[in-house]
Order: C-alpha cells, then structure tokens, then sequence
C-alpha cells in the first residue's frame, strides 16, 4: 500500500506543476500589450522610420520614431488604454483601412477564460497534491480538462487574429509594415499543450483502479497491548462473585 501512495503522489505531483505552468502561461498572455510591453500577440515594424507598434489581448502601443535621419533616433512610445474589442489607429500605419478586426479582437477575451479555469485548476491540483485527496484531484480534473478546452479555442482564435491582422498590415500599407508574430502567440500554444497534459496526469490520479481499490480496502484494526490496568479497569472486566449466577449442585447419585 505504501509503494501505491508514492506512485499516486507521484502522478498527483506532474498534474499540480504543469496546471502551473499552463496557466502561468496563459496569464502572461492575459497580461500582454498594453500591459506588459515585451509581450505581445503581433508585432509590426516600418523598415524606413524604425517605428513599430505591437497588439495584445486588450490594445495596442505604438513606437514612433522622431529624427529618424540621424544617428540616434528617438522614439516614444504611447499605448492604448484596455479594452476586450479593440481598434488600433490605422492613421499610424498610414492607411484609412482597417487594419485590426474588431471582431477578431473581442475574440481574444477567451484567453481570460482559460486563465480563470486554469487558475481554479492550479488552485485545486495545490491542495490536491498538498492533502493527498482524491476528490481535490477530481476537482481539478474537471477544471484542467474546461481549462484545456478553452486554452486550445483561445489558441485557434489568436491564430486566426494573427494571421488575418498580419495580413491586413502587409496589404493596406503596401509592404511598408512588416507584421510578425509575437510571442504571446507561442505562450498559448504552450499553455494548451501543458493543461493537455495535465489532464492525463488528473485523470489518472482521479479514477485509476488502484485508488478504488485503496479506498475499498477495510482499515485494519489496532489492538490494544497489554499493560497495566488501573483498578477501576480490572473490577470492570472481572466479574465478581456476587455476579456470577450460582450454579445448582446435584447430588452424585441424583440420577440413579
């Protein structure tokens, strides 16, 4: 029984560090442009000014270079504030088209949603490991595998934003800007192939055979060694003269 409780922590212990990861991963993604600046669903660049400008889940920032003719350009940077469906500033790649779906763009608010699951699913797997608990891990099963769910039509979404405003960057605006794909794009893909994982791992740790077979076996019973009784104890479990029922006596020759 013992070997069996180490091999079940650890399949518990690969369930609770990649439902980590997983939604360690998508939370980043959560937290993309504006709000973190290095990471980003799409970044684009002019190859004449230097300027650039990078979209995420809720907006998009753009660099502009000033006094590009010189050795040392400058550059600043402003960002949008956040939103679940934006619209980037078109008059920026130098085009009236638009050039971020705004549907697209709302799409990408299912990455929030995998980010919830995932992180109920971190919450659950943590304990889970932690308590040893079979239904923790049963808990966590059904929130990796919505986690999952959600995480793998986050990623076809913002493979299909990517793609669609990469597109429309290279089209509208001549080949001036360059669309390229960030790294926030590749973070999804990580995500959902972690909580994919994880899902195995949960279920084999949920429903195996082995755990019934643990929680079906009978307990077994501790005697009590013998030691020493206090009075009390003994006149409790001895039976005393005047307890005992008195047995009749027969006479030897009764019968005859």
């Amino acid at each position: 029984m013992s070997g069996w409780r180490g091999m079940k922590q650890a399949i518990t212990f690969p369930a609770f560090f990649l439902t980590l990861v997983g939604f360690m991963l998508v939370l980043l993604v959560t937290l993309s442009v504006p709000i973190i600046h290095s990471i980003n669903m799409l970044h684009a660049s002019q190859t004449v000014t230097g300027s650039s400008a990078s979209v995420g889940v809720f907006g998009a920032c753009y660099t502009q270079a000033q006094n590009f003719a010189t050795r040392k350009p400058e550059f600043t940077t402003t960002c949008s504030g956040t939103d679940g469906a934006y619209t980037v500033n078109d008059a920026f790649f130098g085009t009236t088209q638009t050039v971020v779906r705004q549907g697209l763009s709302g799409g990408l608010i299912m990455n929030v949603i995998a980010c919830g699951f995932a992180g109920v699913a971190f919450l659950m797997g943590l304990f889970g490991w932690l308590l040893r608990s079979r239904p923790l891990m049963v808990v966590l099963f059904i929130f990796v595998i919505l986690g999952a769910i959600f995480e793998w039509l986050a990623f076809w979404i913002n493979l299909g934003f990517v793609l669609n405003t990469r597109s429309h960057i290279h089209n509208y605006t001549g080949g001036l800007w360059t669309g390229h794909i960030g790294n926030a794009f590749w973070l999804s893909f990580g995500s959902a192939m972690a909580l994919s994982f994880a899902v195995c791992f949960a279920g084999v740790g949920a429903f195996s055979e082995e755990e019934k077979r643990e929680r079906n076996t009978p307990v077994p019973q501790v005697h009590e060694k013998p030691g020493r009784r206090w009075p009390w104890q003994k006149r409790r479990n001895s039976a005393t003269a005047s307890e005992v029922a008195p047995v009749a006596a027969y006479p030897a020759n009764a019968g005859v």
